[in-house]
């Protein structure tokens, strides 16, 4: 913990009491602004608790549902566990914010877990747009060449990519700490406050960093593998399986468009105003502030994805997908996506255990695949992960 340096970065309101006023007077002598966080509590405190509650139960489901009722993962269903457990992991330290602000913007846990506080929210926002464009290009590859994704899933692949995108969502966030820390102000400890000297340079760098690499980067992944998948679903269905497993591609990809929109693109685009307006016009007090407040607001809607990530396992039909038979997921995955199937008699017992009665003729066709009769007798050996 440290005193409260009068030479601050970023206040824009005519303050009220003395403290106030004489942090207004430094600054306004050293040409910075001091930064009115005061309205912090009445927003942020509802707003969490509610977000606590919702992320808690929906990603614990998700992690039950993927951890005790999915035998054989997939590469979707890897990718899909371990955007649950950050979800989770930022969830569970989400009380320690909530304490703060009811407090009054007043900290009580050391510096330590003050430093753990932002280190966990940037993670989260950053491990879930890595996972949800992993995710993505997963489901890009499924609906496009389906049989070919199938048959070269790899699990430990998948573990390995998760691996080092964990590593790549918390080692940027490690420049943090060093940035923002305690100090005491009108006998309060202020933690995460954005009146820090010096501030200015390393996070501007830090911020252009992570929104070039961490955002806008997966970003065009991301619209890449979704125009893909759209071109595909915007194909004639020949058959009804086809046309249910479009459907549910469907639902996936307006889910993760709208996660991205409400949590993730706003508050890029204003930490990019707050950035630019501190190095362009660092005396322009008024608009400094008005950066701030779009900030932390659009930093609560960046919150929300920890109960909207959870959605991806209904919008996939994960659980449902998990208890047809063998016969018959090898039956979608020869009918979905990009191919065009032709369906002379195909009779499936959809009773669970049983095996498919009558396959007379299926032709599935890819870009670089035939498949007919004989070669799905020789399938048996394979089952669909998902």
């Amino acid at each position: 913990m440290r005193k409260l340096d009068p030479v601050l970065l970023f206040h824009s309101i005519t303050p009220d009491n003395d403290a106030i006023k004489m942090a207004w007077a430094n600054s306004t002598a050293t040409n910075s602004c001091w930064i009115d966080e005061d309205f912090l509590p009445p927003l942020m405190s509802p707003v969490f608790i509610l977000q606590f509650i919702l992320g808690l139960l929906g990603n614990c489901f998700t992690i039950w549902v993927t951890w005790c009722h999915i035998n054989r993962w997939s590469s979707y269903t890897v990718y899909l566990f371990n955007l649950a457990l950050t979800d989770l992991l930022f969830v569970a330290v989400m009380p320690l914010r909530v304490a703060y602000y009811l407090s009054r913007n007043d900290w009580h846990l050391g510096e330590g877990m003050c430093d753990l506080l932002i280190v966990t929210f940037y993670a989260n926002m950053y491990g879930s747009i890595y996972f949800l464009t992993c995710i993505s290009a997963e489901r890009c590859a499924a609906v496009i060449r389906p049989l070919h994704t199938f048959q070269h899933d790899s699990i430990k692949r998948a573990k390995l990519i998760c691996l080092g995108l964990w590593g790549l969502a918390i080692v940027p966030q490690l420049a943090l700490p060093p940035m923002f820390n305690t100090f005491m102000y009108k006998n309060h400890t202020r933690c995460l406050s954005l009146n820090q000297t010096g501030l200015k340079g390393p996070f501007a760098i830090w911020s252009i960093t992570e929104i070039v690499l961490g955002f806008m980067v997966p970003l065009g992944f991301m619209v890449f593998f979704h125009a893909r998948i759209a071109r595909t679903l915007l194909g004639k269905a020949m058959c009804t399986r086809v046309a249910r497993s479009r459907h549910r591609a469907a639902r996936f990809l307006l889910t993760v468009q709208i996660i991205f929109a409400i949590c993730f693109l706003p508050v890029h685009a204003s930490r990019t105003m707050l950035v630019v307006v501190s190095l362009l016009l660092p005396n322009r007090c008024n608009l400094l502030q008005a950066s701030v407040h779009a900030l932390y607001s659009t930093m609560l809607l960046s919150n929300c994805n920890c109960f909207l990530d959870p959605l991806l396992l209904y919008t996939s039909d994960s659980r449902k997908e998990c208890l047809l038979s063998k016969e018959e997921r090898i039956g979608i995955i020869l009918m979905a996506g990009s191919e065009i199937c032709r369906k002379d008699t195909i009779d499936f017992n959809r009773k669970h255990g049983e095996h498919v009665t009558h396959v007379t003729h299926v032709t599935h066709v890819t870009h670089d695949t035939h498949v007919t009769h004989d070669k799905i007798h020789n399938m048996d050996h394979l089952q669909v992960h998902i």
